[in-house]
């Protein structure tokens, strides 16, 4: 791959092993499902009869921070993918338990 084939990092990856490639992966997908979880709660405080303004623009800000901060994961800085995967992947796996726990579907 050349620099044009990946926009995200401008890195040419034909370096990389499989196992960073998976481990960079997996923590842009928990980046992803964090942007999910704050665009949920968007909807659900929008369907209140008196949402929360204040609120809603602080996840907006939100989602603006996970967007950079997948944007700007660098496959080769391993302790970031690490972190990343590490505290988006708890604060996820406990999101879905509550979300079981209240029926509520996560998906």
């Amino acid at each position: 791959m050349t620099d044009e084939d990946w926009p995200r990092t401008g890195r040419d990856l034909g370096g990389w092993t499989q196992d960073e490639a998976v481990a960079y992966e997996v923590a842009c997908e928990l980046l992803t499902g964090m942007v999910a979880w704050c665009s949920s709660d968007i909807a659900k405080e929008e369907q209140q009869t008196a949402p929360d303004v204040d609120h809603i623009h602080a996840l907006e800000e939100e989602i603006g921070r996970y967007e950079r901060e997948r944007r700007q994961l660098d496959p080769a800085d391993h302790d970031e993918v690490a972190r990343v995967t590490q505290m988006y992947g708890a604060k996820l796996r406990a999101h879905y338990a509550e979300l079981r726990a209240t029926d509520e579907d996560p998906s």
